[in-house]
């Protein structure tokens, strides 16, 4: 709105994020789509537990970004939840980036052991959840020409 204000256009190259980590943040997270732009990112980390994102927010160059928590005394990290939100987006023609697994990932009922305390080693990482993308029309924008 105060771009508009101003006389001025949403810059395509800029993405507006917001971080939708519970169910009350997820409902707020619907006022990003107002913003005019090429994308909308939503950072849902670290999650507790799953958390049902709005229909609304799965589209066309929508960019979700998630991991487990990685500070000491974060809570597991179900990769099933990674899995659940990769289809989700996967359906929409969105962009999902596993960023970490964590400190405390859970895969299948049992603690998935990683040597980097963060869970930020992609090889450690079950060979399907190895998805960083980000939205194409970013990339266009973005790539050298």
């Amino acid at each position: 709105v105060w771009l508009g204000q101003q006389g001025l256009v949403w810059p395509r190259n800029l993405i507006p994020m917001c971080s939708p980590i519970n169910a009350g943040y997820a409902r707020a997270a619907t006022a990003l789509l107002d913003i005019p732009a090429a994308a909308h990112g939503y950072s849902v980390e670290p999650w507790d537990s799953w958390v049902d994102l709005p229909k609304e927010l799965f589209r066309p160059n929508a960019w979700f970004i998630l991991g487990g928590g990685s500070q000491a005394g974060a809570k597991p990290f179900d990769l099933m939840w990674a899995r659940r939100l990769r289809d989700q987006v996967g359906e929409f023609g969105g962009e999902f980036f596993l960023k970490q697994l964590g400190r405390h990932a859970v895969d299948n009922g049992a603690i998935y052991h990683t040597r980097d305390l963060h869970g930020g080693d992609w090889q450690e990482w079950p060979r399907d959840l190895r998805v960083r993308d980000c939205p194409h029309v970013f990339r266009h924008l973005t790539s050298a020409r």
